[in-house]
């Protein structure tokens, strides 16, 4: 995976990857190593870290600031039509249409 022993050992010890680690780790287990997401902030949360990106960078993508995006994460809805359908997309990995 290229990673350090030391970074398993930490993961094994319950130290959470760095965000750009997580698409490296799903495609070595062969699945996503977390439970199936249910509320919308657990979504967004997975799907971020599916695409290996920190919360400020999915922000950045959702053009959003990073407070109103770890918002989100958190567990409010995003107010706007336009935020709720930019959420959608990123949810389906089609941001860029």
């Amino acid at each position: 995976m290229g990673v350090s022993e030391t970074s398993i050992v930490d993961w094994e010890a319950g130290k959470l990857p760095y965000d750009r680690m997580y698409p490296t780790i799903i495609a070595f287990l062969g699945y996503e190593p977390w439970a199936e997401p249910v509320s919308l902030a657990e979504k967004l949360v997975a799907a971020r870290r599916r695409h290996g990106l920190s919360a400020k960078a999915a922000a950045k993508l959702l053009e959003v600031d990073e407070a109103t995006y770890g918002r989100w994460e958190r567990g409010r809805e995003p107010s706007s039509q336009r935020h709720q359908h930019e959420v959608a997309r990123f949810l389906t990995g089609r941001l860029s249409e």
